[in-house]
């Protein structure tokens, strides 16, 4: 219903809001299912369209390099199994902010 919807919208972060949040959750995520619920309100509040896996990996490659500012990009790409492509793509919107 529209309300609802407008009560979810509500309670939606900001993307700046959700990237906060992720960056002081990720370090204390251990599993797969812990990482998936500190990044997939990331991935919905930057516009992803379909959270997949490989969009999974590149976020939380992207926290950890924004946690641990010395780990390169190869560094964060081997850690989390993310391709390098996708990596990319999303820290890239995340350091210039081009959110929906």
């Amino acid at each position: 219903t529209f309300e609802q919807a407008l009560e979810e919208a509500r309670h939606r972060p900001t993307p700046e809001q959700a990237l906060e949040e992720a960056r002081h959750l990720i370090e204390a995520a251990h599993t797969e299912a812990e990482v998936f619920q500190v990044v997939y309100p990331l991935a919905v509040a930057l516009g992803a369209k379909r959270t997949e896996t490989g969009t999974v990996k590149a976020l939380h490659g992207v926290l950890l390099q924004l946690v641990r500012p010395g780990l390169s990009n190869a560094e964060a790409c081997t850690a989390v199994g993310a391709s390098m492509s996708n990596f990319c793509k999303w820290r890239r919107k995340i350091q210039l902010g081009v959110f929906p």
